[in-house]
């Protein structure tokens, strides 16, 4: 799964929980205006492979499937408002059944929280913004192909009581 991916879904999963709570859920880092607050983030911050890929047999065309799983792990943030409490209810519906389905319906599965819901209030301008930000991970399986190609005739020679004899053998 791309990060593009996993942002998209984690950010539909953020507009269905929090609605009309937050104008907007956006990518982080943006070289853009910032929208109006309350607004939530969402950035990829790694995706790691986890185990060894599984690379299966050739098949009868010639192409070989990988499959890797992989961990996510994937930060969000509130600004302004209740920004704690617009996380906190965020954070708190992952455990429900209908959020895990709808992650895995788009290839992701939830697996824990890695930061606990943190109050990250900043100054901005004179006065402080409301803020919140907690880190999540998840797990998915890529598959990619590989077209390695069949071989469909050997050419050789042998050598058989000193004599060489050339061969060739389709398959």
């Amino acid at each position: 799964m791309m990060a593009s991916q996993t942002w998209a879904a984690v950010r539909l999963w953020g507009v269905a929980e929090l609605g009309a709570a937050v104008t907007e859920v956006i990518r982080a880092d943006q070289n853009a205006p910032r929208p109006a607050t309350p607004f939530a983030t969402v950035k990829v911050l790694a995706d790691a492979p986890v185990g060894h890929a599984h690379i299966a047999d050739v098949d009868d065309d010639g192409i070989v499937r990988i499959g890797q799983d992989s961990e996510l792990t994937v930060s969000l943030q509130v600004f302004g408002g209740e920004a704690m409490d617009l996380a906190q209810a965020l954070q708190r519906s992952l455990d429900r059944t209908t959020v895990q389905e709808d992650f895995r319906r788009a290839g992701l599965v939830y697996v824990d929280l890695l930061t606990p819901v943190s109050d990250t209030t900043a100054v901005t301008g004179s006065g402080f913004e409301s803020r919140a930000q907690f880190d999540l991970r998840f797990r998915t399986a890529t598959e990619i192909t590989d077209d390695v190609g069949l071989i469909e005739t050997v050419i050789g020679t042998g050598t058989i009581n000193g004599v060489s004899t050339p061969y060739e053998v389709t398959i």
